[in-house]
């Protein structure tokens, strides 16, 4: 059998280049969710998927500050899109994990809607480790996450593909048909906010306790639906709850996210005590 790998053409030969996002800065430690001493740089490719489609991936990758990557096979997160948020309204957050060290690699989906192409997070991970140009940049190990309708389709990717190792939901929880214990021993983080009003908190808690150990459940105090989003509209702001400190809502739950991130991608023992402590902002629950 051929691998899957070899049928996820690279669609475009060109090599990428490079926008910087973030600029390297030692000084910065990664602390309390801050952003870490790596630079950031975004670029885009193109890869065959299911035969006939094609999946968009923007990569958000540690560089320097002309724009070249600078962690060989950088540990990776692979993030699906909310319904109908472009997947450029998370720039924030992959720029943040980058500061860190790892890779994000993020597939575009028909309509904005990823419950359209489902293995898109699978297909654009597999797609990006065969690059020729940009493969050796992509870990082998990688957590699959995603926002509001994106974590319900990355359950499903993480369900099927033991590429991913872990699973990170933000504001979201798996979908009635799927069985997350099915993979009972991977890391699971759901997190969400105390005023979300599209994904409510109790119907979190509830998709959580579906998960198998080891698994976090996370809830931010003042955080809404649309603050894990840039420029949310006054029609999506009008149907869900107010943030009313954005950024330290922010703050508080990458701190969260930079533990599991660590604990689950590099093994960190120390990160993985840190998920069993308080949290400022933050109430996590087992």
């Amino acid at each position: 059998m051929v691998p899957l790998a070899l049928h996820l053409l690279l669609a475009c030969s060109a090599p990428p280049t490079f926008d910087v996002l973030l600029a390297p800065d030692p000084g910065r430690d990664g602390a309390d969710g801050a952003d870490g001493p790596y630079g950031a740089i975004s670029s885009e490719r193109t890869y065959q998927a299911r035969v006939t489609d094609a999946v968009r991936v923007e990569f958000v990758l540690p560089g320097d500050d002309g724009g070249a990557p600078t962690v060989p096979a950088a540990p990776t997160v692979v993030f699906v899109q909310g319904g109908l948020v472009d997947v450029d309204r998370y720039r924030w957050l992959y720029t943040h994990v980058a500061s860190r060290g790892f890779a994000v690699v993020a597939p575009h989906h028909t309509l904005d809607l990823a419950i359209f192409d489902i293995g898109n997070a699978s297909a654009a991970y597999a797609g990006a480790r065969g690059d020729p140009d940009l493969g050796s940049w992509i870990g082998d190990s990688a957590v699959v996450g995603g926002h509001s309708l994106g974590g319900v389709v990355a359950v499903k990717n993480w369900l099927a593909d033991d590429a991913f190792s872990a699973v990170l939901l933000l504001s979201s929880f798996p979908a009635a048909g799927d069985d997350p214990e099915d993979r009972a021993g991977s890391p699971v983080l759901s997190i969400g906010g105390a005023n979300d009003q599209k994904a409510l908190p109790a119907d979190v808690q509830a998709g959580f306790e579906r998960f198998g150990d080891p698994r976090y459940l996370a809830v931010v105090d003042d955080l809404n639906h649309y603050g894990w989003t840039d420029g949310a509209s006054e029609k999506e702001l009008a149907s869900d709850g107010q943030a009313l400190t954005l950024d330290d809502d922010r703050l508080a739950a990458l701190n969260v996210i930079d533990a599991f991130l660590d604990a689950s991608l590099l093994g960190d023992a120390d990160a993985a005590a840190r998920l069993n402590l308080p949290f400022d902002g933050v109430t996590v629950t087992r």
